[in-house]
């Protein structure tokens, strides 16, 4: 086996010689001395903007002074018109005195500022006004205190306007200073930088030519080794691919997608890794084979795209490949890191497979979940889920919905002498009946527009839906159906037996609008059915109620009349006719109900062998 190449030493060449050297030194005085007028430009900024912020804060001052004294000296005019009482100007004085007792940032008083512009003013002002007269001037005194207060108001006004025009003055000196002084620190500023500049590039390009000479040396090395990690690379991201192609299968199976989405998405990954090859997976043995599609001189210019070709129901995928040249798709020949061909189809086979027992595990459990395992009918929790979908579409405006509810009379007595097998076949066949008679009424005119669902409710009763725009209708004649079919004879343990089945019907109202209320309206009313005996359907009404609410308070009464001993026993003689003699005497029980008075066996016999007492 020929040995690798031993990679050979790279030798490099001296990069910092002496003039690389004095370049750097040199560089490295020009970077301090950029920071050091830096740190002296920030100094400068620092105080320049303390010096206008305190400008600032001072034309702010002086600006509220001057509106202060003119706003004080507008009310006084208006005083000398009559226009405004003393009391408004004294308040305004006294406003501008507050102003001027207050003290700026710097800790000076403001009138100890403004003292050359407004101080003689403001005594003079006051001097004069001190001796004013309250309330508003009379005409007479206005021409006495005009000539009065005038110069001082206008000393005043002229005052306020030369406070403000010294701050601006002021604030325009520090703005100009500030200026010039950072105009002076950037000329020296752009030289330097320019400078530093230069014995960088100087720098740089002296490094550049040094590190030329090695890079050129390490530069053929460096290829070659950059192939052998980008075919490793290569590999490796094919192989992740796959993994990751796969991870995202199993998520999407796990989260019961449709089988012919997964399929495809089989299908794709295939397609997609496949090294010019078409797979076609089958379910039914789980096997993959391989086929080329071309010539094997042709299988490296192959761009692959994928189709589902067939779906029926061994799940057949295939793969399909389109050819365009190998210039327009820029494919070359690569080994892609998996084991084999036929490996990436096994591991596509077994996701197929996969996907397939999932499919049919959720389907049985969907199933288990919503029929009843006897008979294969629809279970109760179906039923009332379904039942209460279809009522809330009927409170919205959709068709009447009626229920049918059979329950097997004597189906006890069958269990208890034939046995629960004999029972299970019993209701077998009870289920197949109900079915067929479904399917007939259906295939007729009147059930062309009906819905219907059978179910087993529980034990020996059963439950029909009924939805149609006369649901009541549907109802009665599936009720008469099942009434003559559960009347057939059927051979139970090698015994002919028959049945019978009491039906109660309810339907839809507005008043009632919930399964619970359907299925209770219609359990009355079989049990109507049953205690009269009729074996045919009966319609739940408001008397089938009235007598099922009797039933029961008749059942309660009879308990506590054994405990209160409300039974009476009488014994009527029996007499031979021809010689007139007593040969016997027949018990005969009455019931002294507490409210009724005494009750015949008829009225209450039938309640006793309900309750087996």
């Amino acid at each position: 086996m020929p040995h690798s190449p031993a990679p050979r030493k790279m030798e490099l060449g001296r990069i910092f010689g002496p003039l690389q050297i004095l370049l750097a030194v040199l560089l490295v005085a020009g970077m301090a001395g950029l920071l050091t007028l830096a740190e002296i430009d920030r100094s400068e900024s620092q105080a320049a903007t303390q010096a206008l912020n305190a400008s600032d804060s001072a034309i702010q001052v002086a600006g509220a002074t001057a509106r202060d004294a003119l706003t004080m000296n507008q009310r006084a005019r208006a005083w000398l018109v009559g226009l405004a009482s003393r009391r408004d100007v004294q308040i305004s004085r006294a406003l501008l005195a507050q102003r001027l007792n207050t003290s700026t940032r710097d800790g000076d008083l403001v009138g100890e500022l403004f003292e050359p512009e407004l101080g003689e003013p403001l005594l003079q002002f006051d001097r004069e006004f001190s001796s004013a007269p309250s309330g508003l001037l009379s005409p007479e005194d206005q021409a006495i205190w005009l000539p009065k207060m005038a110069t001082p108001i206008l000393e005043i006004e002229e005052a306020a306007k030369d406070i403000i025009s010294r701050q601006e003055g002021l604030a325009d000196s520090t703005e100009k200073r500030a200026v010039l002084d950072d105009e002076k620190l950037a000329f020296w500023q752009l030289r330097l930088s320019a400078l530093v500049l230069l014995l960088a590039g100087l720098l740089f390009y002296s490094l550049w030519r040094a590190i030329r000479r090695n890079y050129d040396q390490a530069q053929q090395l460096l290829d070659e080794e950059q192939i052998e990690l980008d075919r490793s690379l290569l590999k490796l991201q094919l192989v992740k691919d796959f993994e990751q192609d796969e991870s995202r299968l199993l998520q999407l199976i796990i989260s019961g997608s449709q089988l012919e989405d997964v399929f495809t998405e089989i299908a794709e990954v295939a397609s997609a890794h496949s090294p010019g090859r078409t797979y076609r997976v089958s379910i039914e043995d789980v096997e993959s084979q391989s086929k080329a599609s071309r010539d094997e001189s042709d299988v490296a210019e192959m761009a692959w795209e994928f189709e589902i070709d067939r779906w029926n129901k061994t799940g057949v995928v295939e793969c399909f490949a389109s050819a365009p040249s190998a210039t327009e798709t820029g494919l070359t020949t690569v080994n892609t890191g998996l084991d084999t061909f036929a490996d990436i189809g096994r591991r596509c086979a077994e996701l197929a497979r996969i996907a397939v027992s999932d499919s049919w595990a959720r389907r049985e459990l969907t199933h288990e979940a919503t029929h009843d395992p006897l008979t294969g009918l629809f279970n109760r929790a179906y039923l009332e889920q379904r039942l209460g979908e279809l009522l809330q579409t009927r409170n919205s405006g959709g068709h009447e919905v009626a229920l049918v509810f059979c329950d097997l009379d004597r189906f006890k007595l069958i269990n208890d002498s034939l046995g629960h097998k004999a029972g299970d076949v019993l209701l077998v066949n009870l289920a197949a009946w109900f079915g067929s008679a479904v399917d007939a009424f259906l295939s007729s005119p009147a059930g062309l527009s009906a819905d219907i669902l059978l179910s087993r409710f529980g034990g020996d009763e059963f439950v029909m839906v009924c939805t149609a725009e006369h649901a009541l209708e549907v109802a009665l004649a599936l009720g008469l159906r099942v009434s003559e079919l559960s009347s057939r004879p059927i051979v139970l343990e090698g015994i002919e037996t028959f049945t019978d089945m009491s039906i109660g019907i309810a339907v839809s109202t507005d008043e009632v609008r919930t399964p619970e209320q359907l299925l209770r309206n219609a359990d009355v009313a079989m049990y109507r059915s049953k205690a009269m005996g009729l074996g045919g359907p009966v319609l739940y009404s408001g008397e089938v109620e009235a007598d099922r609410i009797e039933h029961i308070q008749t059942n309660t009464m009879l308990r506590r009349a054994f405990e209160r001993d409300e039974f009476r026993l009488y014994l009527q003689p029996i007499v031979e006719f021809s010689t007139g003699d007593t040969v016997g005497f027949e018990g005969l029980v009455r019931w002294q109900h507490p409210t009724l008075g005494l009750l015949g066996p008829g009225q209450f016999l039938d309640n006793v062998e309900e309750l087996g007492l």
